[in-house]
């Protein structure tokens, strides 16, 4: 009889944690209904965001001051926290990036796993500390391979551009998009598109060169590289095409100087 009556309760417990479950399902908002289509979670979630919110999701911060790290231990910092607070915050650019301009080194930037304890740390904070709860999307600076510790090199795109081969350049992209990915980061900034009309330009060594054909069939293997045939897999990237047109045919030369050109 006691053990009958042990059973029963449990079926009780068990019934109404079922219950509590599916309740709390149904309060979920639709945006937050993974099997409900994209298109209707994206109305519903902008009928629900203010102006600054909407404005906020597509404002893109420097992403480097973001976290701090102390030994082997990452969190985020108070410059995000104010970012999300005060911007609402929905995008960042370069957080895992390590060079002289950002001045992160082997010694205050982040090896393969702490950048994916940063990211996670990011993106858990943004969930549980914003009123809607939406997940901050990642760019990457990754041309010629990610730009961060602990990653792989590749040539610069005027030497990719010099084996006049897209198949190996796609494979390249490949294996970019996958360290990336597997860090935290979603979008990766490649292939670089600039003509290089002008060879006093200083960005000369990031484009695959003056001819438009080649530049063509060079970007088009990158992005097939980056993005896979989805970009859910968890090792694919979206693909950022840069820079804006006309930019590597400057006057003078100089960086961000007005182009002259036709409208050809």
């Amino acid at each position: 009889m006691t053990r009958n009556l042990t059973l029963w309760l449990n079926s009780i417990l068990l019934l109404a944690a079922v219950a509590s479950v599916a309740q709390t399902k149904s309060n979920l908002p639709l945006y937050k209904n993974a099997k409900a289509p994209v298109e209707s979670r994206i109305k519903d979630l902008l009928s629900r965001m203010t102006v600054e919110e909407k404005v906020g999701q597509i404002s893109m911060p420097l992403g480097w001051p973001m976290y701090t790290k102390t030994g082997n231990n990452v969190a985020v910092s108070e410059a995000f926290k104010k970012a999300l607070k005060e911007e609402h915050t929905g995008m960042l650019w370069a957080t895992l990036r390590a060079d002289p301009w950002t001045k992160k080194t082997l010694l205050t930037g982040l090896n393969p796993e702490l950048a994916a304890k940063a990211t996670n740390a990011i993106q858990k904070y943004a969930i549980e500390n914003t009123r809607l709860g939406i997940p901050v999307l990642l760019s990457e600076e990754a041309p010629h391979g990610h730009m961060a510790i602990g990653t792989t090199v590749f040539p610069t795109s005027i030497g990719q551009a010099s084996t006049f081969n897209p198949d190996l350049i796609k494979d390249m992209a490949t294996t970019i998009a996958e360290e990336t990915r597997l860090q935290g980061g979603h979008v990766g900034y490649g292939p670089v598109l600039d003509l290089a009309r002008e060879p006093r330009w200083s960005r000369v060594e990031e484009t695959y060169g003056e001819d438009h054909v080649l530049n063509s069939r060079m970007g088009e293997a990158m992005v097939q590289g980056f993005q896979g045939k989805g970009i859910n897999t968890g090792v694919n990237v979206v693909s950022t095409l840069k820079h804006f047109t006309a930019y590597g045919a400057p006057e003078g030369g100089h960086k961000v100087a007005r182009a002259l050109i036709g409208l050809r």
